[in-house]
């Protein structure tokens, strides 16, 4: 069975790059690049399920964190430069779209993609 691309974007001038599919028996790492990032940010992100609205999945600083929905594992680089989610055995009804952004506090989705909030 394959996955969908799975899609990630990044507010602001950061980087977007998009995965290629995805077998269901392996582990999947979906990363995210924000290189602008400042001191102050943290590390927003969403998923965004067929037909749905996105979804907010998690919020982080640093280092990492275990996350429920999706079932996985979000790390940030030390420099803080980049981001994963690792889905260590992703389902088809985990396809999606995902997002990161980064923003002082808040982060709200609207449109085609992630913007910082207020």
């Amino acid at each position: 069975m394959l996955f969908s691309s799975f899609l990630v974007v990044a507010a602001g001038r950061a980087q977007v790059r998009q995965e290629p599919l995805a077998e269901a028996t392996a582990g999947i790492s979906i990363t995210c690049s924000h290189p602008n990032i400042q001191t102050s940010n943290l590390i927003h992100w969403y998923w965004q399920l067929p037909g749905r609205d996105p979804m907010f999945i998690t919020s982080i600083f640093k280092e990492s964190k275990e996350v429920w929905d999706p079932p996985g594992t979000l790390l940030v680089a030390a420099d803080r430069r980049s981001s994963a989610l690792q889905l260590a055995r992703p389902h088809w009804w985990d396809t999606a779209v995902y997002y990161c952004a980064v923003g002082d506090s808040t982060v709200s989705l609207s449109g085609r993609g992630c913007q910082a909030g207020q």
